[in-house]
This record gives C-alpha cells, sequence and structure tokens, in this order.
C-alpha cells in the first residue's frame, strides 16, 4: 500500500530528485524491516522524514519499527502523528487503538475501531480491535463471534487467530484453540 501511495505520488509530480530519494529510502526501510533489521530501517525512515516531515505512511511505518523494539510511547507518538497528518490513515489508527487497549483504555480503543470501521466496515484490523474490546469488557460471547468471523475471512489476521485461540484456551477448549492456531500457521 506504502509502495502504491509512492509511485502515485511520484506519477503525480514528475519523477524529480526528492521524489525518487523518498521512494528510495521508504522501500529500504519497508524492506530492511521486513528482514528484521529493525535498526537499519530506522535510519531509512528518519531520512524518509528529513525529506518529507509531513508524510503519514513514513510514522505509520515508523511505529512499526518502534512496536518491533517495543518502544510503546515511541510506536503511539509515530501513530498519532500518522493520524494527525492524515485522518484516513486508518492501520495508524487501529494501531492507536490495540495501544490504547493494551493500556487499559478501553473507550478509546473502543472509539478508534469505531472510527476506522464507519469508513470501512469489513476491516479486519478494526473488526480484531473491536472483539479484544468486547472481550476486555467481558462479553466473551461476542468477542469470540466477531473474531471467529474475522478469521473465517482472514487467516492470516494473526491478531485475530491469537484472540480467538487465547478467548478458546480461556473457555477451556484447548482443542479448538490448537486448530486455529494451526490454521493460522498454515496461512
Amino acid at each position: 500500500v506504502i509502495a502504491t501511495m509512492v509511485a502515485m505520488t511520484l506519477m503525480l509530480s514528475g519523477c524529480g530528485g526528492k521524489q525518487q530519494r523518498l521512494a528510495a529510502h521508504l522501500e529500504k526501510s519497508k524492506s530492511l524491516l521486513a528482514q528484521g533489521e529493525v535498526d537499519k530501517a530506522r535510519i531509512e525512515i528518519k531520512n524518509v522524514l528529513q525529506i518529507d516531515p509531513k508524510m503519514a505512511d513514513a510514522y505509520y511505518l515508523a511505529g512499526l519499527i518502534e512496536e518491533k523494539q517495543q518502544e510503546w510511547q515511541k510506536a503511539f507518538g509515530n501513530f498519532q502523528r500518522a493520524v494527525e497528518l492524515d485522518p484516513a490513515q486508518h492501520r495508524a489508527r487501529v494501531r492507536l487503538g490495540r495501544l490504547y487497549l493494551f493500556g487499559g483504555d478501553t473507550a478509546k480503543a473502543e472509539e478508534s475501531a469505531a472510527t476506522v470501521l464507519e469508513k470501512l466496515p469489513g476491516d479486519t484490523g478494526a473488526l480484531t480491535l473491536k472483539a479484544a474490546v468486547l472481550a476486555r469488557n467481558g462479553n466473551v460471547d461476542a468477542a469470540m463471534t466477531m473474531a471467529a468471523a474475522v478469521v473465517e475471512r482472514d487467516l492470516a489476521q494473526t491478531d485475530a487467530v491469537a484472540l480467538l485461540a487465547g478467548l478458546k484456551t480461556a473457555r477451556g477448549d484447548a482443542a479448538g484453540a490448537e486448530q486455529v492456531l494451526s490454521r493460522g500457521i498454515e496461512a
């Protein structure tokens, strides 16, 4: 998605030197992060933000980098900045919601999920976040139903797989949890 946005930016603005450097650093950062080279990815994303300090996608990627390092406050700040710069940056909003939930603020987590689902009703990240909020608020049956629906649609949604398996385990259904995890691993 980020690569597509950068490519569109390049087409619209002409392939000037600044845009080429921006695209190169962004792609290199994504590639390094995928390879587990977190420190190198961080350097590349800093280069992107030096070129364009208002690029929401770069802040989203910076947030992912900080999450990998378990730098939760830095991740939160980057996701928050991405959303401030581009309110349609739904992936960052879902990540913010996850951090709110981990911090115990279910109201803000629920608000994050609702904001995304208002624009993208089928967003699996937001649906998973909503299911996690339901579980945290004690509505385990609804959480399981929602998480199961997400898993059926997208087995690659690892958060939904983990949530559903955890809920099944809590309910004493170890075999069901194992089955969900096995299917997720296969995907």
